[in-house]
């Protein structure tokens, strides 16, 4: 019989987003599997931290009993699980897919599939796809595959001309990568691709492929359970005025936080009944510190700065506000965006990538060919704000639709191979 082995340079059930990712194929596979498959599972997966014992303990609670664990250590990551610099995290990476194929047997009976998962972005993939050398008979799925969107440079409001050039160059080299798997992978039947994206599709993908879309992140019903207010003061006093509003996100110039410092300093001087709340960290900390400190916002009362908060706590807080703020120049399927879905919240985006596609009343994009200044964002988020409802729609069911639709492609694919 086939034998299954799951692929994955990035996972911790502790954490969210990409961490999340290889879970969803093994919490299908738990109820429903292929016939033509061997039962036992053997997941491949990097040591990073706890990952391998809340991996161990995850399996337990959702009582999955066919998964064999088979550990490669990162040689170059520091104490805390990252890597000085991403030259040295290619390094472990490159050397964790050489390992991968040592652990793989050849399989005389039928031959393997591989599901390759984890890391999101085309690159990585490629990385695997060039450094894990395939036996002929053996067939890949790689899912979910991103990062093919390019960035609107009007959307880089804010942003010196030098990040504007760099963005331009990316989307050069989108156009190459769209070329490289169109032409080279896509067309190989021994390789299926699963890609996250939604309208962009239809530009580089043959027909039936369009059909496959698949989520970066978990949005499994398990991610959300445990949302819900609790009478923790410290988080119930943060939200003070009758109108609330969160952003967060890694402080990188994708998410594009100095828009967002700016966007919500001019709010807070427009309305006195507005509280905000500003969650993040990451390379940007100094830069983005240096323009609430210049814009007030340190002293602000109506506005609360936190680098970091436990997962469950911030699932708490997106419950608790009214909205959510997101402008980042590129999101597929960002991990917020859906949580904030899951909460029924109001958001308010950049019209970029797969945000685009979620036609729903809660969901409030801005055009920047058409909006092309920082005031002009800031008094479309305004008119939002004012345009409050208590009435939140439910838009929870989106996302397990959403989830449905991704179960039966991982079924379907399998049991088509």
């Amino acid at each position: 019989m086939k034998k299954l082995f799951i692929v994955s340079d990035m996972i911790d059930p502790a954490k969210g987003s990409e961490f999340r990712i290889a879970l969803k194929p093994l919490e299908i596979l738990k109820s429903e599997f292929c016939a033509n498959f061997a039962k036992e599972i053997t997941l491949i997966v990097p040591t990073r931290n706890d990952n391998i014992e809340n991996l161990q303990l995850w399996l337990k609670e959702q009582g999955i009993t066919n998964v064999i664990i088979k550990a490669v250590k990162f040689e170059r990551q520091l104490e805390n699980g990252n890597h000085k610099s991403k030259y040295e995290f290619i390094r472990d990476l490159i050397t964790f897919y050489e390992q991968t194929r040592v652990l793989i047997p050849k399989n005389t009976e039928a031959a393997n599939l591989i599901f390759k998962c984890g890391q999101v972005n085309w690159f990585f993939y490629l990385l695997f796809l060039v450094f894990f050398k395939r036996e002929k008979s053996e067939k890949i799925i790689c899912a979910p595959v991103s990062g093919f969107s390019y960035i609107n440079l009007s959307d880089c409001i804010g942003l010196p001309f030098r990040s504007k050039f760099y963005y331009l160059c990316y989307n050069g080299i989108i156009w190459i990568a769209r070329k490289i798997f169109k032409y080279v992978f896509v067309p190989n039947e021994k390789y299926h691709f699963l890609f996250a994206t939604y309208s962009d599709c239809k530009i580089f993908f043959p027909k039936k492929h369009q059909s496959r879309i698949y989520s970066e992140i978990d949005v499994s019903s398990g991610l959300y359970s445990d949302f819900g207010i609790t009478n923790d003061d410290r988080y119930s006093e943060i939200l003070l005025g009758r109108k609330s509003l969160l952003w967060s996100g890694h402080l990188v110039q994708r998410k594009n936080p100095l828009l967002a410092v700016t966007i919500i300093s001019n709010l807070l001087e427009m309305d006195e009944d507005l509280d905000v709340v500003f969650v993040g960290d990451g390379p940007l900390i100094k830069e983005v510190e240096l323009a609430m400190v210049t814009s007030g916002l340190t002293t602000n009362k109506r506005f609360t700065y936190m680098s970091k908060l436990p997962r469950p706590r911030f699932l708490e807080l997106i419950k608790q506000v009214d909205f959510v703020l997101i402008t980042s120049l590129r999101e597929v399927n960002s991990l917020f965006f859906q949580e904030a879905l899951a909460a029924s919240r109001i958001i308010i985006a950049l019209k970029n990538s797969g945000l685009r596609d979620f036609d729903l009343a809660n969901v409030h994009l801005i055009d920047t060919k058409l909006i092309h200044s920082e005031n002009g964002i800031t008094a479309f988020v305004n008119r939002v704000l004012q345009e409050k409802s208590t009435n939140f729609r439910d838009t929870s069911k989106v996302l397990e639709l959403r989830g449905e639709l991704e179960r039966n492609n991982i079924i379907n694919l399998l049991e088509s191979l």
